[in-house]
This record gives C-alpha cells, sequence and structure tokens, in this order.
C-alpha cells in the first residue's frame, strides 16, 4: 500500500482532523491559555493523547456501524465541549498573570495559586495579584502547597481529557461510511 493510495482512501476530511487535533492544543499554548506549572507540560501530553485518540478510533471506527459511530461521536463531543469550558473557567479563576518589569523590558508571568491560604496570610480584599507583588511571586507563601498542587493536576487533568474527548468526537465524526459494493450481474439475475 502506497503513501498516495493510502492519502486518498483517507481523504481531505480526515487530513483536516489530523490538523485540527494538533492544532487545538497548540493553539491554546500559542494563546498563552494552556497551564503555566509546569509550562508547557499539558500541551507535550496532550497531543500525543490526541493522536492515540485518533489511531484507536482509525483502528476501530471503521468496524462499529455507523449508528454506534455517531452515538460515540455525540457522547465524546458533548463530553468534551464541556470539559473545554470548565477548563477555562477553573483556568481563569487559579491562574494570575502579571506583568513584571525586567531589563529587557516588561515580561508577563503566569503563576498557579492555591485555593486555601496559608494561616498566617491576611487577605483583607486583596487581589491575588496584590498578593503576589507582597511575596515576591512565591504562591507556596501565601497559598498550602496542597492546594496549588492541587490546582496544578486540575489544569493539567482537564486540558488533556478535554482535547482527547474533542479529538475522539472529530475522528468518530470524519469517518467516511464504507461503500457497499455494487452487485454484480450475476447477483441481479438471481
Amino acid at each position: 500500500m502506497s503513501i498516495k493510495s493510502t492519502l486518498e482512501r483517507v481523504g481531505g476530511i480526515w487530513a483536516a482532523v489530523v490538523a485540527a487535533v494538533v492544532a487545538g492544543p497548540l493553539g491554546v499554548w500559542a494563546g498563552e491559555l494552556d497551564p503555566p506549572d509546569p509550562a508547557g507540560l499539558a500541551v507535550k501530553i496532550a497531543i500525543p493523547f490526541c493522536c492515540i485518540c485518533l489511531v484507536l478510533v482509525w483502528l476501530w471506527g471503521r468496524n462499529v456501524s455507523q449508528v454506534t459511530r455517531r452515538i460515540l461521536a455525540s457522547i465524546t463531543l458533548v463530553m468534551g465541549i464541556p470539559a473545554l469550558a470548565f477548563y477555562l473557567l477553573t483556568y481563569f479563576s487559579v491562574v494570575v498573570a502579571q506583568p513584571i518589569p525586567t531589563e529587557t523590558g516588561m515580561r508577563t508571568v503566569r503563576l498557579t495559586i492555591g485555593s486555601a491560604y496559608r494561616s498566617r496570610i491576611e487577605v483583607q480584599d486583596r487581589t491575588p495579584s496584590e498578593l503576589l507583588l507582597d511575596y515576591a511571586f512565591d504562591p507556596s507563601k501565601i497559598w498550602t502547597r496542597d492546594s496549588i498542587r492541587n490546582n496544578q493536576v486540575k489544569l493539567n487533568s482537564l486540558f488533556i481529557l478535554s482535547f482527547s474527548l474533542l479529538s475522539a468526537g472529530f475522528a468518530f465524526v470524519s469517518i467516511r461510511p464504507q461503500k457497499r459494493p455494487e452487485p454484480s450481474g450475476a447477483e441481479l439475475a438471481t
């Protein structure tokens, strides 16, 4: 089987899905909406997970009926879209982006904050950005390490889960129905 025949069999829709699957996490990363801690880790994990979803759908998706594929596509997309929305809501509630001056100019620092303050911290209507300025941008001096770690795990997990589900959903949608062989003249005569 040559590459050309494989590409012809796969079709343009599948190629577009593969491009979108890789572009999704990279686009979020380029827009600086990926989990900041550790930097770039979620994207490095999400892309292989998305590719694994594509391969699994490619291998087994054609063996299930068209109705089952539609059901699987619906389930994965209906789960993936809210997972992505929940990721974004979580991101905007636990990630602080703060521009800071450096020797070369302004630089934006993105940090994951915690949800439980340390016992000696007095919030007094101060924003997380103000607290970070007071504590030299060290979230572990303000929030408990466990709450910071929990938010980091939640962000990374939601990021990977949402893009994996969306990849599987789009892959199921893109599978072309198998063409049934046309009956031969002998089969029509019977």
